[in-house]
């Protein structure tokens, strides 16, 4: 069954179809090799389309912006785990006045030396998330570090506004620190992997609004409630990003081929760049261009080498 397209001169084919062109392309590609450039395939589908439409560049195909939406939605989940950063970011100091507070109102027993570890967890527990999510993102995508991140501070904020021990306190705010850690190195990444590169500055730049925006609104809410009511008022946007990537984000088209998967990988490269129909009726054939480095995965191992060691040691000791 076809349909006439923009001028009548192009036609689109069934699903069925669609997705049998897809197998084709799939089958092109080098197999067994670990391709990590998906540029390349980018650039052939925005041409192909643009020989047609232009609006297909932006997603925006058949007179919709259907593709633009999905793309923009599979964002909204990154801005939500940017938002869990600034709250994270922002809580530490509304919290430590209020927990010195309490100690010298006797409310609860908790020396000063014992608050400043509280404060300084967070950053201890984000050392640690920041290295494994660099792991975590090759080993399970994009999609499935946010769902774990975002289940980490539920829990963390969970775990603080209930409980009435300094060393859970300290514990889960260590782990609050290392799932921060863990966003802080997906969102960016998921966000440059799926943004069109027209768009790619700003929506990078609303990753940093919403931390801020994250911070002001801990610092605001902070200024009323004291430091158990304040961690469970931080928790929702925790709950969110836990929501919205389960509904929303589609995996990166990256991670795909690094997984090997090269059909999957044209799916949702399909998905958020342009549409189906668009695609040439003549298999795309993909140049690797990755170097044999860039097709390695990332491992401890890794860290341990001599620049990043004098690196770190700078980073820390600076």
């Amino acid at each position: 069954m076809q349909r006439s397209h923009l001028s009548g001169e192009t036609t689109v084919t069934s699903h069925q179809g669609t997705k049998s062109r897809l197998s084709e392309y799939a089958e092109e590609l080098p197999r067994g090799s670990k391709v990590d450039n998906v540029r390349a395939l980018e650039n052939q589908l925005a041409a192909s389309a643009a020989a047609r439409d232009v609006t297909a560049i932006l997603g925006l195909t058949e007179g919709h912006g259907r593709k633009g939406l999905k793309r923009y939605r599979s964002l909204v989940p990154c801005w939500a785990g940017s938002l869990c950063v600034g709250t994270a970011l922002g809580y530490a100091l509304p919290a430590g006045r209020t927990l010195d507070a309490a100690a010298h109102r006797g409310i609860l027993e908790v020396p000063h030396r014992q608050i400043v570890w509280f404060g300084s967890m967070l950053s201890l527990g984000a050392v640690f998330g920041s290295l494994a999510g660099a792991l975590m993102t090759q080993l399970s995508g994009r999609r499935w570090s946010l769902h774990i991140a975002a289940v980490g501070l539920l829990a963390s904020w969970l775990v603080i506004g209930l409980s009435r021990s300094m060393y859970y306190y300290c514990g889960a705010r260590f782990f609050c620190g290392f799932f921060t850690g863990v966003v802080s190195i997906v969102v960016p990444a998921h966000v440059a992997e799926i943004a069109p590169v027209t768009h790619r500055g700003i929506l990078g730049a609303v990753h940093q609004l919403a931390i801020a925006l994250g911070i002001l609104y801990a610092y605001s809410v902070g200024r009323f409630l004291d430091w158990d009511w304040l961690a469970v008022l931080c928790a929702p946007p925790a709950a969110a990003l836990f929501l919205l990537t389960r509904a929303f984000v589609i995996e990166s088209p990256r991670w795909f081929l690094q997984m090997s998967d090269s059909l999957a990988a044209l799916n949702a490269l399909t998905a958020v760049r342009c549409s189906r129909s668009q695609l040439e009726p003549s298999p795309v054939r993909w140049k690797s261009s990755s170097s044999p480095a860039s097709s390695q995965r990332t491992t401890f191992a890794d860290y341990t080498a001599e620049s990043l060691r004098a690196l770190a040691l700078t980073s820390v000791f600076a």
